[in-house]
């Protein structure tokens, strides 16, 4: 059988159910919103922009709802296993970081049509805000264990 929420599978079974069903209705939930700022985004019917920004908002508020969640989920962990989570963590959103930096500053460098500015700038600062983010929470974490 397929393990389709790896990150749950060592968490103890009260937890694993309530975050199963907690991220699989938020993430159902998240995809139509999205959807829905994309299409009234652009589209010139009445009130497509009021639309447009709920679904936007919707989404943010699900995308935290998701990381709380996800969150809760991690605390419950026994330590082994919340090690291997953040450092897997780490790991992936580093990676991820540093790709998207690449990619801002390849735009910055490549010849011909510029790419939006918004674009370039938020490639360009993701890597020092992740490191200004990781530097925040290691600082918050250290608390509780003085």
């Amino acid at each position: 059988m397929i393990n389709l929420m790896p990150e749950a599978s060592s968490t103890p079974p009260a937890a694993r159910r309530r975050y199963v069903v907690r991220a699989t209705v938020a993430s159902l939930l998240f995809l139509p919103t999205i959807a829905l700022a994309s299409v009234f985004s652009n589209s010139a019917e009445p009130h497509a922009s009021l639309i447009a920004v709920a679904s936007a908002v919707a989404a943010i508020v699900l995308a935290g709802f998701l990381s709380y969640e996800f969150t809760a989920l991690i605390r419950s962990l026994d330590e082994l296993q919340r090690q291997i989570h953040l450092a897997a963590l780490a790991i992936g959103f580093a990676g991820a970081a540093f790709l998207i930096f690449a990619l801002g500053v390849i735009a910055i460098a490549t010849p011909g049509e510029a790419p939006p500015a918004y674009l370039i700038s938020a490639g360009v600062m993701v890597l020092p805000a992740g490191i200004l983010g990781y530097y925040a929470s290691l600082c918050i974490q250290l608390r509780s264990y003085e």
